[in-house]
């Protein structure tokens, strides 16, 4: 929650009771690993909203960036034009910081550049872009983990981005207040002489957050250290690292920024990863757990050892709270979700709202609630001109989560060797415009490592046709994620459902032997080389057990519940 600095103001008549609140130095609202931030929070601000538990954060943050040596004072008065207007501003991130369980620990202050008053055009993409761990790579390390008992850790490191040099000269400002209380804070007395016009100017040294190429100078100095160490990046994954221990067991290190979730069968080699990150980086939150531990947002339970369970329970919690939802639905899209009706469109307050709320829901739904990613799919493409009817759909996805919020997704099997099993489904002709809509899981033993719901492209012709376009998509994310695991040293082969027999068929024979289907692009048919090299085969899946068919058509009753139960792993076909 983000506390407001100029009271709350209620902006939705929507019926959600989102409460927005304006404050003339809040920027926007973002949204990072499940958390609101407010951006450029003033010193003075800062303590009217936090009051003096405010200013010990932001005094805590400058004494680690002081010890750190992050920046130099300059004089202003000494620089050319151009480093002048070189000049960006500096800003303040506070949060609170909570556990799982919504639990306040602590305010945390971060200080950041204004990258986006930074020249872009100075720098390529290699300089600027920086890897982070896909969450398909997250979910099939917790996945593989499991299946092989292997003991789990988690990590962050703290300030992370400075560890790394600056390689080029960025200047920055901070103002008065702010300024007041580097001097305070500063026992050096190396800024006292850099002042001008009460503010100081300083020269980055390290990598600050907020500057445009922090991330990717980051991930160059962890990646460098790591295979220092002994961890080799996974050839498709380049934020997924491996190392054999000295018992010549593999361990796993998956790394998203300054977060890290790393699995090993050697405990010893755990502890020794832990103890060189410390040595190499200082501070760092640690958990070698037993039973549970989070990881981007998530709780993990692998507390019964057989098998790992995500939530984002408190979440769940929050949005429902937050959009004042009381009333409960037992699915979340009714069987109307694709039409379009002549609705009212929401006022531009109101707009920002459902905006806002589609983007958190979306974010759950590509995490631990894929059972709701069919209608957030399709509320996403409404978000510019939505309506009352949207709204209403989007009140009964929440209503929905209102209804389920322990579920999340059951990964993994202890002792079951890993497999790749992929399920593509469509559903003909379904929108507006004659577009079909098609669904992909992607699972190790049990539960999804990869889900993917979207509304085709092109007009398809015939059901056969959307069928094919979408295994056609499904084969190229097998592809992936067979790349992937050999990466890790699984040789592992794919086994791909359908349940349309003429799909099938074009898809072995690599080609269409009839006039109806000589119209189909020839990009679809690739699915044949894979079937031919033996790295994946396909089979026929009766329509009943299609688990994909829950990411294509907004399903009821009983139907429902069981595709949703085989989604999310709570029960397993046998």
């Amino acid at each position: 929650m983000v506390t407001s600095l100029a009271g709350k103001k209620t902006v939705s008549n929507l019926g959600l009771g989102v409460q927005i609140e304006e404050c003339s130095i809040v920027d926007y609202l973002d949204i990072k690993d499940g958390c609101l931030f407010a951006t450029q929070v003033t010193a003075r601000n800062a303590l009217k909203a936090f009051g003096e538990e405010g200013i010990r954060a932001i005094r805590k943050e400058i004494d680690g960036l002081l010890s750190k040596k992050v920046f130099t004072g300059v004089l202003k008065d000494n620089l050319t034009e151009t480093q002048r207007k070189k000049i960006i501003r500096m800003s303040c991130f506070i949060k609170e910081k909570k556990d799982s369980n919504g639990t306040f620990i602590k305010l945390k202050a971060r200080l950041v550049a204004g990258g986006h008053q930074q020249d872009r055009t100075l720098y390529n993409q290699d300089e600027t872009s920086s890897p982070t761990v896909a969450t398909s790579s997250v979910f099939s390390i917790i996945s593989t983990g499991i299946s092989e008992s292997r003991k789990f850790m988690s990590f962050d490191i703290s300030q992370a981005y400075l560890n790394a040099d600056m390689k080029d000269e960025v200047l920055m400002t901070l103002d008065p207040a702010m300024t007041k209380i580097l001097l305070e804070q500063d026992k050096s007395g190396q800024f006292k002489d850099k002042v001008s016009n009460e503010r100081v100017t300083v020269k980055l040294n390290k990598a600050l957050y907020g500057c445009i190429q922090s991330a990717k100078l980051w991930y160059n100095h962890l990646s460098d250290y790591l295979r220092t160490i002994g961890f080799s990046p996974n050839p498709v994954d380049p934020c997924v690292f491996n190392r054999m221990t000295r018992n010549q067991k593999q361990t796993t290190l998956a790394i998203h920024v300054d977060d890290g979730l790393t699995t090993s069968e050697d405990a010893d080699d755990l502890m020794l990863l832990q103890r060189q990150l410390r040595e190499k980086f200082g501070e760092m939150e640690c958990n070698i757990a037993e039973d549970k531990l989070e990881y981007l947002g998530m709780e993990i339970d692998i507390s019964d050892g057989e098998k790992a369970t995500l939530t984002m329970k408190k979440y769940v919690s929050d949005v429902i709270s937050e959009n004042g939802i009381t009333a409960t639905t037992a699915t979340p899209a009714s069987p109307d979700l694709f039409k379009i009706n002549e609705s009212p469109i929401l006022d531009e307050d109101n707009r920002q709202c459902f905006h806002r709320v589609v983007a958190q829901l979306l974010y759950l739904a590509t995490r631990t609630r894929p059972d709701i990613l069919l209608p957030i799919t399709f509320l996403c493409s409404r978000v510019a001109i939505a309506t009352e009817e949207d709204a209403d759909k989007l009140k009964r996805v929440l209503s929905y989560l209102n209804n389920t919020r322990e579920l999340g997704i059951v990964i993994g099997h202890k002792g079951e060797p890993v497999s790749l099993s992929v399920y593509a489904d469509a559903s003909y002709a379904v929108h507006g415009d004659y577009k079909s809509h098609g669904g992909i899981v992607i699972s190790h033993n049990r539960g999804p490592v990869l889900v993917k719901c979207s509304k085709q492209k092109i007009v398809t012709k015939s059901s056969t046709e959307a069928e094919l376009v979408t295994l056609s998509d499904a084969t190229s994310l097998a592809a992936y994620n067979i790349e992937f695991l050999k990466g890790q040293g699984y040789n592992v082969n794919a086994v791909l459902h359908q349940d349309n027999t003429s799909c099938i068929s074009l898809a072995e024979n690599g080609r269409s032997n009839s006039d109806r289907t000589k119209h189909i692009g020839i990009r679809y048919f690739f699915v044949k080389q894979y079937i031919e090299n033996g790295s994946m085969k396909i089979e026929h899946c009766p329509t009943l057990d299609m688990v994909a068919d829950i990411l294509t058509k907004p399903l009821q009753g009983e139907q429902f519940r069981r595709m949703r139960d085989l989604l999310l792993g709570y029960s397993r076909k046998e």
